[in-house]
């Protein structure tokens, strides 16, 4: 067994939590032929699914994070990885959605949007993407086999997708794994465009970014606004990037 299958096998036996891993890593625990033949029947090490901190193509700027995830698993087009990322996303409706979608049109192949699939507004942004024949990466906070029993299955049969977890194939969605992921987000997009916020619940998305240095941008519009509950406003009076349009950032 190699550094990266064993790094591999570490992230199956302990559910891709980034802790319980390094742990064991630190200490070189030997395999247990059992928990092994498990691991070698999973579908996703069978068909090297997976990339690991150790490989060449482990992309560099997961360096940049707290924690770097030890393993990503992937299905879908890996080439993604080296676009131009946009990461875009909220979670009110808003009253624009029209324009927006617009907008998008008007980015080149040479973009990929970032997106965590959360229901409501970022569901029908990736709908409409697919719709468009647009690049799109999502960052998942469950294993991939897990969400297939879940997200449309259209999704996986598009070319121009990518779905990235740290997590092995079944593992389920947690408090804990929808925050971890918000790095990863952070570390491949080069930076944040917020088309809503309910309140205060991008928070740790946002500081993810600022973290590693990374600019946030937010949708300015006057009818969005008059939603106490939406704190885009908010977010631009304390500082973060105002536009009005997301094609203003295609020059960025």
């Amino acid at each position: 067994m190699n550094k990266e299958e064993y790094l591999a096998y570490l992230s199956y036996i302990n559910n891709g939590k980034w802790h319980q891993i390094y742990n064991d890593l630190k200490s070189q625990i030997t395999c247990q032929k059992t928990k092994y033949a498990d691991f070698c029947s999973d579908q996703a090490i069978k068909n090297k699914s997976y990339i690991t901190i150790f490989d060449s193509d482990y992309p560099l700027y997961c360096n940049n994070v707290w924690n770097p995830p030890f393993v990503l698993y992937y299905y879908g087009n890996k080439q993604l990885l080296k676009h131009k990322i946009i990461m875009i996303t909220g979670n009110i409706s808003i009253s624009n959605i029209i324009e927006v979608k617009d907008s998008i049109e008007n980015f080149s192949k040479e973009y990929v949007f970032c997106n965590e699939a959360w229901k409501g507004l970022d569901i029908q942004l990736i709908d409409y993407l697919i719709s468009k024949n647009k690049n799109i990466i999502i960052i998942l906070a469950c294993g991939i086999e897990y969400a297939k029993n879940s997200l449309p299955k259209k999704w996986f049969d598009y070319s121009n997708l990518l779905f990235i977890s740290e997590y092995p194939s079944n593992y389920h969605t947690s408090k804990i794994t929808l925050k971890a992921r918000n790095r990863i987000s952070a570390a491949i997009s080069n930076y944040l465009v917020l088309l809503s916020c309910y309140k205060s619940t991008m928070n740790n998305l946002i500081d993810q970014f600022l973290n590693i240095g990374k600019d946030v941008y937010c949708l300015d519009d006057i009818q969005n606004n008059l939603n106490e509950d939406n704190f885009n406003k908010n977010l631009i009076n304390e500082g973060a990037g105002k536009i009005t349009s997301i094609t203003d950032l295609i020059l960025k």
